[in-house]
C-alpha cells in the first residue's frame, strides 16, 4: 500500500469541558451534578483532525503531517479558547459515568486563531496528495506562513474545511482558484470545500429545514445564486453542504453538472443528532476527516465514498459523545470508535437533483423521479410491504402514522416544527392548529399521532372533544375547565376539538366562542375568569377538504352572502388565532389532474389494515394477495366514507385464516356497494384496462405483429392459401369482434407482464434509461405467460382442441407451454418481444421499477 501524504493546516482551537468530578476524586459521593466541577482543555479544529487521521493511517496507509501534542502544549496555541463546554453524564444514574453529552455550549467570539503549518519543513513533503485546511470564523494572526504553505505545496487535491464568513478573506481569496500542479498551473478542479447548511442560512441563502428533502434541494438550487458575496464559493468545482447528519448536497459549480443529493430516507434534518445524544461538537471535524479518506480511496471512490464515509464518522461520534479517558480519567472524543474500520453507510440514498427543471419551475418528487409510476410503487407496498419498496425514497413516521407523500410529509413536518418550537420555552397561551381533509380521510387519528411524535418524552394529556354534541355553552365551558386541570397537574393538554365548524345557532357558529381562549389563553365559567396555561388544540374539520376552502369566503366579493355569514361566525378572526394548519389528503384522490401520490396513500393504510385484519396472508414480508384483487382495492377512484369504507370492504372479505386473498373472498357487488362503486370496483378486478385509445392502437400493433409472424410459418403454397382464407387472419378492420377483443385483452396483459420483470410503461420521462429489449430469460418467462394468458381466455370461451377452425372455436394449440413447438412459442416470444418498440412509438417507454438515483 502506498504512503499518501496529507498535509493539515490552519486553524488551532482548544475547547474546555467542564464536567463533574468523577467519584474517584469525590470521597463524599454525591450525586453528580452536586459535585465538584472539573475543567479539562480538548483540541479541536487541525488538533482534532490530526488525531482522527493519525488513528485511521494504520488502515488507510496516510501519512499524516499534521500538529502534534508538543506543539499543542506550547503556550500561544493552548491560550485560545474555541468554547467552553458543560457536560453531563448520559446516564445520570451511574455512580461513574462513562458517557458525557454537551448540555450547553459557549463559544468565545472575537479572539483571532493563530495558524498551524506542519511541524517538517516544506521541501521535506514531496508530492502530497492532499492538503486540508481548516478555515476559522476569527480570522488569522500570522496568516503569511499559510500563504506560504499553500503556494510551495503542490497537492493533488486541496480540501478546504470553511467557517464563516463564508467566502472571504485573504486565504480564501488565494486558494479559491484550486491547488497548484507540479508545473505551477492552478487546478480549480480539484479544490472540494465543505460547509453546513446552518452557515449557508446565516449568509442569507433561504435553505428549509426539516421539510422535506425535495423541499431543500429546490431551495438550495432557487436560492444559491441570491447572494452575490458568496459567487467564489458557489462557482467552486466541488461544494459539499452538510445538513447535519442527515443529508449531503454536492454542488459541482464549474461544470454545471446537476447537484447531487445524498440523504437519509428515514430521516429530516436534525433528526438523527436529536434521537441520540443532542448537540455535539465537532460533527463537521469528523466528516471532513473521513472525506479526506474517502477523495484519496486507491480504488477510486473519489468524494461520494469520502461523502458515505463522512456520514458514517459524523454519525458514530453523534451516537457515541465523549468517553472517559484511561490517560486523565476526563472526557475526550472516543477517536479509536469515530473511525476504526470505517465503511461507507450504505443506508444513505443519492439522487441527481433536476436543477434545470427545477429552475423552471417544476416541482419535483423523489419518488416519481426514482422510482416511477405511483400505481405500480403502490402494489409493491402491499406485497412486499414499505420497507422494502420505499427504502431508498424519503418517508416519514409519525407514531403509527408512516407517509411517503411529499405535500403530506412537509405539512406534517410543518406542524412538528410548530409544536418543537412551542414546547422550547414557557408558553401562557395555546398553540392552535387546523386540520382539514375530506370525510373518512384519517384527520383525527393523523393529528393524534403527529402531536404524540412531537410531545414524546413530555407528560401529556390526551383530551378529545366532539363540538357538534355540545348543546350549550357550559359543555364547552367544561371542557376547558378540564385542560385547566390537566395543566395544573403538570402535563401539557393536548386537545383535539373534533367538528369545531358545526353549527351553533348559526354556521360555524361555535367559532366565536374559541376566540378568547385563542387569544389570551383564558376562559370564564360562572362568572369567573380562569387561565388556561400551556397547551395544544388541534380544530378539526368535518365539512371542509382544505384549509383553502374553509377560508375562501374571505376572497368574495362584497355583499356575497357566504362571505357575509362567515364574517359573522367570526371566521376571519378565527384564522387570525391558527399558528398553523395541515390538510390531510387520506386514501382518496384529492384532484385527478394533480393528485398522483393517491395510490401510494392508499396502499400504505391498506398493508396496514391487512396486517391487522388476516395476518395469515403474510409468508415472511410478502402478502399473498390476488393481483386483480389488488387492482380493485388500489385503483377505484374513491371510497364512500374514505378509511372507513376501504376498512370495512376488508372486514366483509372472508379472509380470515386464509393463505390467500383471492377474488372469491370479495364480497358481493350488491353489498361493496354499501362502501364503493361497486360496479366499477369489479370491473377493475375483472377487467383492468388500458384507456381505450391506447388499448385499440397497441391491440392493431400486437396484431399485425402476430400476422406477419404467421405468414413467416407459412412454407407451402396450400399454407399460404389456407392463411389467406383464414378469417382469423384477415384485416383488422374485418376482424370478428371477438378475436379483436381478444387482441385488446393481450394489450391490456401489458402491464400485469411487465410487473412480473420488475418494469412498468409510463410517458416518456426525459432523463431516464429506457428497457429497449427485454433479456432472454425475461422474454421466455413473459411468452409463456402470454400462452397461459390465450389458453384461459379461450377455456373461459369454451374452445376445444382440435385443428383450427375459429367459426368452430377449436384450436390445436390449447395445450400445456411445454408441449408446444418451438415455431409456435416463437410466435409468443415475437408478440412479446415487440412490446418495447410498440410502446415507444406510441411515446411511452419501459423502465425498471425503482431505478433512477445519481
Amino acid at each position: 500500500m502506498s504512503r499518501r501524504k496529507i498535509v493539515i493546516a490552519g486553524a488551532v482551537t482548544n475547547d474546555w469541558l467542564t464536567f463533574p468530578q468523577p467519584n474517584g476524586y469525590d470521597l463524599d459521593s454525591e450525586p453528580w451534578r452536586d459535585r465538584d466541577t472539573r475543567i479539562v482543555v480538548r483540541r479541536g479544529g487541525v488538533g482534532l483532525i490530526t488525531a482522527l487521521l493519525n488513528c485511521s493511517s494504520p488502515y488507510h496507509g496516510h501519512e499524516i503531517f499534521g500538529v502534534d501534542a508538543e506543539q499543542l502544549a506550547n503556550h500561544q496555541f493552548a491560550e485560545f479558547v474555541h468554547s467552553i463546554l458543560d457536560m453531563a453524564p448520559v446516564d445520570d444514574e451511574s455512580e461513574e459515568p462513562s458517557i458525557f453529552k454537551v448540555e450547553r455550549l459557549r463559544r468565545i467570539r472575537n479572539q483571532t486563531s493563530y495558524w498551524h503549518w506542519p511541524p517538517v519543513q516544506l521541501r521535506n513533503i514531496e508530492d502530497p496528495a492532499l492538503l486540508l485546511i481548516v478555515d476559522s470564523s476569527n480570522g488569522f494572526k500570522d496568516i503569511d506562513a499559510g500563504l506560504d504553505l499553500f503556494r510551495n505545496v503542490r497537492p493533488r487535491y486541496l480540501l478546504y474545511k470553511m467557517a464563516r464568513p463564508l467566502g472571504a478573506g485573504v486565504l480564501w481569496d488565494e486558494v479559491r482558484r484550486g491547488p497548484f500542479d507540479e508545473d505551477g498551473v492552478r487546478d480549480p478542479t480539484r479544490l472540494v470545500v465543505v460547509v453546513n447548511a446552518d452557515d449557508l442560512r446565516a449568509e442569507g441563502i433561504e435553505l428549509s429545514r426539516h421539510l422535506s428533502w425535495e423541499r431543500a434541494a429546490e431551495d438550495f438550487v432557487r436560492q444559491i445564486g441570491s447572494n452575490g458575496r458568496l459567487d467564489s464559493l458557489i462557482t467552486c468545482a466541488n461544494l459539499i453542504v452538510r445538513f447535519g447528519c442527515d443529508g449531503v448536497i454536492h454542488h459541482r459549480g464549474r461544470d454545471g453538472t446537476p447537484p447531487i443529493l445524498y440523504f437519509d430516507p428515514m430521516r429530516a434534518e436534525g433528526e438523527f443528532i436529536q434521537s441520540n445524544l443532542g448537540y455535539m461538537i465537532g460533527l463537521t471535524t469528523a466528516f471532513t476527516s473521513a472525506l479526506a479518506i474517502g477523495i484519496l480511496d486507491e480504488k477510486g471512490g473519489g468524494i461520494e465514498l469520502g461523502i458515505r464515509l463522512g456520514f458514517a464518522a459524523a454519525r458514530r461520534l453523534a451516537q457515541i459523545g465523549f468517553r472517559i479517558s484511561l490517560v486523565d480519567g476526563a472526557p475526550d472524543y472516543p477517536l479509536q470508535d469515530i473511525v476504526n474500520n470505517l465503511e461507507p453507510d450504505t443506508r444513505l440514498a443519492s439522487v441527481r437533483i433536476p436543477s434545470a427543471d427545477i429552475t423552471a419551475g417544476s416541482s419535483w418528487s423523489i419518488l416519481e423521479d426514482t422510482m416511477g409510476d405511483p400505481a405500480e410503487i403502490a402494489r409493491h407496498i402491499v406485497q412486499i410491504g414499505p420497507s422494502a419498496a420505499l427504502g431508498r425514497v424519503p418517508t416519514a413516521h409519525f407514531g403509527r402514522l408512516m407517509t411517503a407523500d411529499r405535500q403530506e410529509i412537509e405539512s406534517f413536518r410543518s406542524i412538528i416544527n410548530l409544536l418543537n418550537e412551542y414546547l422550547a420555552g414557557p408558553q401562557t397561551h395555546p398553540l392552535c392548529i387546523g386540520v382539514f381533509g375530506p370525510h373518512g380521510s384519517g384527520k383525527a387519528f393523523a393529528a393524534v399521532q403527529v402531536a404524540k411524535s412531537a410531545a414524546e418524552g413530555r407528560p401529556v394529556g390526551r383530551l378529545e372533544y366532539n363540538v357538534s354534541q355540545f348543546a350549550t355553552l357550559d359543555d364547552l365551558a367544561a371542557a376547558f375547565q378540564q385542560i385547566r386541570d390537566h395543566t395544573l397537574a403538570g402535563s401539557l393538554p393536548l386537545v383535539f376539538f373534533d367538528t369545531f365548524d358545526a353549527a351553533f345557532g348559526i354556521n360555524l357558529g361555535w367559532l366565536r366562542h374559541f376566540l378568547v381562549p385563542m387569544q389570551s389563553g383564558r376562559f370564564s365559567q360562572r362568572g369567573q375568569t380562569h387561565s388556561l396555561g400551556p397547551a395544544v388544540f388541534f380544530f378539526i374539520s368535518s365539512s371542509f377538504p382544505t384549509f383553502t376552502r374553509f377560508a375562501a369566503p374571505i376572497g368574495y366579493q362584497e355583499g356575497d352572502a357566504e362571505r357575509a355569514a362567515f364574517y359573522a361566525a367570526k371566521g376571519p378572526d378565527f384564522i387570525s388565532c391558527l399558528r398553523g394548519y395541515v390538510d390531510i389528503l387520506g386514501p382518496d384522490c384529492a384532484d385527478t389532474r394533480t393528485d398522483r401520490m393517491y395510490p401510494i396513500r392508499r396502499a400504505l393504510l391498506l398493508r396496514a389494515l391487512i396486517e391487522r385484519r388476516a395476518p395469515s396472508l403474510k409468508v415472511g414480508e410478502r402478502l399473498t394477495i390476488d393481483d386483480a384483487v389488488l387492482n380493485g382495492l388500489l385503483m377505484v377512484p374513491n371510497y364512500r366514507h374514505g378509511a372507513r369504507s376501504l376498512e370495512q370492504v376488508l372486514a366483509m372479505s372472508t379472509i380470515s385464516g386464509k393463505k390467500e386473498f383471492e377474488r372469491a373472498a370479495l364480497p358481493s357487488e350488491a353489498q361493496l356497494n354499501l362502501h364503493v362503486d361497486g360496479k366499477a370496483f369489479m370491473d377493475l378486478v375483472r377487467y383492468p384496462r388500458l384507456p381505450a385509445a391506447l388499448r385499440e392502437t397497441i391491440a392493431k400493433s400486437l396484431y399485425s405483429v402476430y400476422r406477419s409472424q404467421r405468414r413467416k410459418l407459412a412454407q407451402t403454397e396450400q399454407e399460404r392459401e389456407a392463411l389467406h382464407a383464414d378469417p382469423a387472419m384477415g384485416e383488422w378492420d374485418d376482424l370478428a369482434e371477438e378475436l379483436r377483443e381478444s387482441t385488446r385483452n393481450q394489450a391490456d396483459d401489458i402491464p400485469h407482464k411487465l410487473r412480473m420483470v420488475n418494469c412498468y410503461m409510463s410517458r416518456e420521462v426525459k432523463g431516464r434509461a429506457s428497457v429497449t429489449a427485454f433479456t432472454i430469460s425475461e422474454l421466455e418467462l413473459l411468452a409463456e405467460r402470454e400462452h397461459e394468458r390465450w389458453n384461459m381466455e379461450r377455456l373461459q370461451k369454451h374452445w376445444r382442441v382440435g385443428p383450427r377452425e375459429s367459426e368452430g372455436r377449436a384450436e390445436p394449440f390449447l395445450t400445456p407451454w411445454r408441449d408446444l413447438e418451438e415455431q409456435w412459442k416463437d410466435i409468443d416470444r415475437a408478440t412479446v418481444g415487440c412490446v418495447p418498440r410498440v410502446l415507444s412509438r406510441l411515446n411511452y417507454q419501459i423502465y425498471k421499477l425503482g431505478t433512477g438515483g445519481a
